[in-house]
């Protein structure tokens, strides 16, 4: 099992900050998805999070909508969802963590949708609709079948708020840079370095900051606070305006770069 912790560990001992990146599962194709997820790690990835497409998402952006659409549209299924989810956990060697509705888990139920993650070689899942007063179960059978349940936090939760989450979390907490939907964009507000500052200073486990990181400037921004970062929309902008693979890899590449860059400045 590749532990999440074992890595912000090896990650803490080299003065390093984590790059988590974003994909939709199934997008561009199935065959593109599993190599880009290698190729990610080849640049430079320290864990990758995987959504599973939803016909009705809730936190998604436009980015992620589109990209959900075209899986769903292609026949991914949550069976076919985890089989390609075992081919890249057979292709790379970096935690990986499902990102999922609660409807998507609830289907087959907790104790089998965790059974089959663990199977699969997922790490740790995050579910943005489940509500914290309804945790017990999920962290139950999840934490079972050692997966890390990582819930998120926004910039108007209390800080009294964000402590109870952090200790019920395990693996890091996911904290939302922005109150609103995913996407990428060129600056994200001050106030967001105040709630990093905030969050850490309540929490036990790492913190990794998600939605509107985009470049080089907003990785260091807030890569200079939190201890870890997660790109989605940007990353899959790369890949859906390519006119080829070789487009879209090359894409892909550049931007890792660039993050990388601005995490270890």
């Amino acid at each position: 099992m590749r532990k999440i912790e074992d890595k912000f560990v090896e990650l803490k001992s080299s003065g390093r900050k984590a790059l988590i990146p974003y994909l939709t599962c199934g997008f561009p194709s199935h065959g593109r998805f599993v190599d880009c997820a290698k190729l990610l790690e080849d640049c430079g990835a320290d864990m990758i999070e995987i959504g599973i497409p939803h016909s009705d998402p809730m936190a998604d952006g436009p980015t992620i909508k589109r990209t959900s659409h075209q899986a769903l549209s292609k026949g991914l299924t949550t069976d076919s969802a985890f089989s390609l989810m075992e081919k890249v956990a057979a292709r790379t060697s970096i935690p990986l963590i499902v990102m999922c509705y609660i409807n998507t888990v609830m289907k087959p139920g907790v104790r089998k949708f965790a059974s089959r993650c663990s199977a699969a070689g997922i790490s740790g899942i995050i579910i943005p609709d489940l509500t914290f007063e309804e945790r017990h179960r999920f962290l139950e059978c999840f934490k079972n079948a050692e997966i890390d349940v990582i819930f998120l936090t926004a910039p108007t939760t209390p800080v009294n708020r964000v402590r109870e989450i952090a200790a019920a979390s395990s693996g890091y907490l996911y904290l939302v840079s922005i109150t609103g939907i995913t996407g990428a964009r060129k600056s994200l507000p001050g106030s967001t370095e105040t709630f990093i500052r905030k969050a850490k200073a309540v929490s036990p486990i790492p913190v990794c900051v998600g939605f509107g990181i985009s470049n080089e400037a907003t990785a260091r921004q807030m890569g200079g606070l939190a201890d870890g970062i997660i790109v989605g929309s940007a990353l899959l902008n790369r890949i859906e305006n390519a006119n080829s693979r070789r487009e879209a890899f090359r894409g892909v590449s550049s931007l890792m770069k660039e993050l990388r860059k601005g995490l270890d400045r």
